[in-house]
């Protein structure tokens, strides 16, 4: 209980991690996870563990008591000590313990819990897209209404600035159960659009537009659209979205409309290609080649399906499921033809730096993401990936802004949560990482990419056990051969002196 009182006595003020340490422990030589394991504690006592309302930790700085503290004796009107019997002390402790826990519960039961501060702002205009419901049983048809959802988002996200999530985000989301709202919280953002598409001689798309905020439907739409017009019907919905938010023209951006070619089946494998790889599975990516090829092959102007074609591989050469040299020519081929259709296509200029990281050419790749963030500064894949590249030279400092930025568009994404940690752990902050990780678990509570980190961090601080059953819950998510299990598995073994 003395390092409540040394909190509450601050008056609401941060208390360094230095301070904490002489006043509790002196002259006498503890371990620096010996403050940790305190507040972890302290944090359960007071029922805290998951939301940090009572006890927030200051990143650089310390620890900082929020919850209003009344002092009942010993005390003087600034809350300083006036007594220095230890007894007294000992009274006075016992004391703020039960009026703070008076006021969680108080706080709790009667204004509910409070915000979590470290959950980011929401930007006024941010949206998610959800999966599109089909009620089409053609399979071929079912690709177009997933594929549609993922061209409606990158529409929005090229036509405007506003904060647009990506499908790996909002396609979580898909029959989950929850309302608007809680999608929304999730989210991180104040619109959602959710809609149908169905098919009789033409299509027909059903589009609602809602605020999460007050569950009020600001409009609903339906668009009809003959076969052979599939490729255009994306931008009339982002327009018409677009135009919902005209009296804020300054949010409209001038990039270049994306381009889709008049051949129905061209377009409808491009869809194909999107959804397949969309799976993350290796299976899913070269299924996804396989489609972008046969988009290629109805269409070879296609600079999309070009790009698409050449980023794809690139990601089952990180994999390991092609070898580097087989496949290296044919990509620049293909970003090479796909930049001469489309010298302003940034997936172009994303695969194109993806390409030069693998090669080492650190140079030429930041100038390729560059270009591509220049034409579209919401592109995902390449602020992740340039990401990558600094984390790959140990620029970590450089990195992390980025990998920030890409969780905004796509906060549910394990990878990138992954990247954020990684990073924060490598720059030392390992209280920062740690924070970040039980982020990932609390959005992401079944996501083996979140528990690996959180057992990289314990295993850290050498908490071998807490490591060990983090291991294992991932493993029950993870194909048995999982090279990043392996690993993990590999270095906790390495930290029990079982490894040689």
């Amino acid at each position: 209980m003395l390092l409540l009182c040394i909190l509450a006595e601050a008056g609401g003020e941060v208390v360094s991690r230095k301070t904490l340490f002489d006043k509790i422990w002196g002259d006498r030589v503890v371990v620096d996870n010996a403050l940790n394991t305190c507040i972890s504690h302290l944090r359960a006592y007071l029922k805290d563990e998951q939301n940090d309302h009572f006890i927030r930790t200051r990143p650089k700085l310390g620890y900082q008591l929020t919850a209003p503290v009344t002092w009942l004796e010993g005390t003087d009107h600034s809350g300083k000590n006036t007594s220095r019997d230890p007894a007294s002390r000992l009274s006075r402790t016992r004391w703020a313990a039960l009026l703070i826990i008076a006021a969680t519960i108080f706080s709790y039961y009667f204004f509910g819990p409070a915000e979590v501060e470290k959950t980011p702002a929401i930007p006024e205009y941010s949206i998610a897209v959800l999966p599109l419901s089909s009620f089409i049983e053609t399979r071929e048809y079912d690709y177009f209404a997933k594929g549609l959802t993922e061209q409606i988002i990158h529409q929005l996200a090229s036509a405007t600035h506003f904060k647009v999530i990506s499908r790996i985000s909002s396609s979580q989301f898909e029959d989950s159960g929850l309302s608007i709202r809680q999608i929304a919280e999730k989210l991180g953002v104040n619109y959602l659009i959710e809609g149908s598409v169905q098919k009789e001689n033409d299509f027909l798309v059903t589009i609602q537009l809602i605020d999460a905020r007050t569950n009020y439907h600001l409009w609903s739409k339906e668009f009809r659209s003959a076969p052979e017009n599939l490729f255009s019907l994306q931008k009339l919905i982002a327009n018409e979205i677009i135009s919902s938010f005209e009296s804020d023209d300054h949010f409209i951006a001038t990039g270049p409309a994306p381009y889709h070619p008049a051949n129905k089946g061209a377009y409808l494998s491009y869809l194909k290609a999107q959804t397949y790889a969309n799976l993350g599975t290796v299976d899913g990516y070269k299924k996804s080649v396989g489609a972008y090829q046969e988009a290629i092959r109805l269409a070879p102007d296609y600079a999309l399906a070009l790009a698409g074609e050449a980023n794809t591989t690139l990601i089952l050469i990180q994999r390991g499921v092609i070898r580097e040299e087989a496949a290296f020519k044919r990509i620049r081929l293909l970003i090479d033809r796909a930049l001469e259709l489309n010298p302003n296509l940034a997936e172009g200029y994303a695969a194109l730096g993806l390409l030069h990281t693998y090669e080492s050419e650190f140079t030429l790749a930041t100038n390729a993401y560059k270009r591509a963030l220049e034409i579209n500064p919401n592109l995902t894949k390449a602020i992740h990936n340039y990401g990558f590249m600094l984390w790959n030279q140990y620029k970590f400092s450089e990195a992390l802004p980025l990998f920030r930025k890409a969780l905004e568009f796509r906060p549910l994404s394990p990878m990138t949560h992954f990247a954020i940690v990684n990073t924060l752990s490598y720059l030392g902050k390992i209280e920062e990482s740690i924070d970040s990780f039980e982020y990932c678990l609390a959005v992401l509570p079944d996501n083996s990419a979140c528990m690996l980190g959180r057992a990289f961090t314990q295993r850290a601080l050498n908490n071998i056990e807490e490591d060990s059953l983090l291991l294992d819950r991932a493993s029950a998510l993870l194909e048995p051969g999982d090279p990043y299990l392996q690993f993990a598995r590999i270095l906790n073994l390495q930290s029990r002196g079982e490894w040689s």
